[in-house]
């Protein structure tokens, strides 16, 4: 039976090429590297950290040993 770990949350600071990453996304890279297989479900409307361009509703990447699922939301102007 594999190990694997889902984190929702709408706001996660992913690693991109402008951000090495938030808390959580430490948090997620260090269980891969244990052996978890490690999804991530989370949204691009965050005015907090800098996140990509979705160009679809949903968005599926591979960074480092992480899975992240990209849904497109309605963006927002003030939190």
């Amino acid at each position: 039976m594999n190990k694997r770990i889902w984190y929702i949350s709408k706001y996660f600071p992913a690693k991109t090429d402008d951000s090495p990453g938030g808390r959580s996304w430490f948090l997620i890279k260090e269980m891969a590297k244990v052996g978890y297989e490690t999804v991530v479900i989370t949204s691009d409307s965050n005015n907090v950290v800098s996140l990509p361009e979705l160009h679809s509703n949903i968005t599926i990447e591979q960074v480092d040993e992480v899975t992240l699922i990209w849904l497109k939301t309605i963006k927002y102007q003030t939190a």
